[in-house]
């Protein structure tokens, strides 16, 4: 699963703008979102060669098409919201945009994209298609990996708070790979300090939504380490099995069984 990519992404924000200036809202997104795909991070491209079962995404733009249609030769399953596939039944290389995604034309309420609060009220609490329903499903069913979130990022904490409790737990596997900021601290004490910090926030997660966080070193600010624990799986792909590599890359064996 990946985040919508917005240096603010709170449902409130866009909901003021939006009631503010409805046309103006609707250009904005246009222009944000609607954008020719021109450059596609080494990162995903690397997730897609995992093949995993699905990826469900809350990006609304087209670049994860574009990876998939860089590695593999097939045609891959797209659905968008509010259509999506049954939870028992994610197809191989399946591609969910699961608030929506862009196309070149879209209404001037821009309402078919989940980002402001009335539309993630409607989407995750209001019938016919409460999305809450949809990842009671898939998090029963599979274990999932989170990945280009951050642990403040608003979709994905709207998403686990709207999740009743007996939904957020099951036996499936959940893993989260995050930064840790241990790795930018410049004395002991402050990597002491912020381990101690990633422990608790980790045993939160852990209580709260059945996460399991996973650190990196992210290396820069645009997150290279990140890609380099992908590229490392993705290296060692045509001698070990799926879950070796990812257990040699950082993330445990039961992340990736299915």
């Amino acid at each position: 699963m990946k985040r919508a990519k917005s240096t603010d992404t709170h449902p409130q924000t866009f909901q003021a703008a939006r009631e503010k200036n409805p046309a103006a809202y609707a250009k904005f997104l246009k222009q944000r979102f609607s954008t020719a795909v021109t450059q596609i991070r080494r990162s995903l491209l690397y997730l897609m060669r995992l093949k995993f079962r699905a990826y469900l995404t809350t990006n609304f733009d087209g670049t994860v098409i574009s990876a998939a249609e860089c590695v593999y030769d097939e045609s891959v399953g797209v659905y968008a919201y509010p259509e999506h596939p049954d939870p028992q039944d994610l197809a191989q290389h399946n591609i969910i945009f699961i608030h929506g995604r862009c196309a070149e034309f879209f209404d001037q309420s821009a309402d078919n994209l989940v980002l402001h609060l009335d539309a993630y009220r409607r989407a995750y609490v209001d019938p016919p298609i409460p999305l809450t329903r949809f990842f009671r499903g898939v998090f029963s069913t599979y274990n999932c990996l989170f990945v280009g979130t951050s642990l403040t990022d608003p979709p994905l904490l709207y998403l686990l708070e709207n999740m009743t409790d007996d939904a957020a737990r099951s036996d499936k596997t959940r893993i989260l790979l995050t930064a840790s900021k241990a790795f930018t601290a410049n004395t002991i004490d402050q990597f002491e300090l912020s381990r101690q910090q990633e422990a608790t926030e980790a045993e939160k997660w852990k209580v709260n939504y059945s996460i399991d966080l996973v650190r990196y070193a992210p290396l820069t600010a645009k997150h290279d380490g990140l890609e380099n624990v992908l590229r490392s799986v993705c290296e060692k792909r045509q001698s070990l099995s799926a879950s070796r590599r990812l257990r040699m890359a950082g993330v445990p064996e039961s992340a990736f069984k299915l």
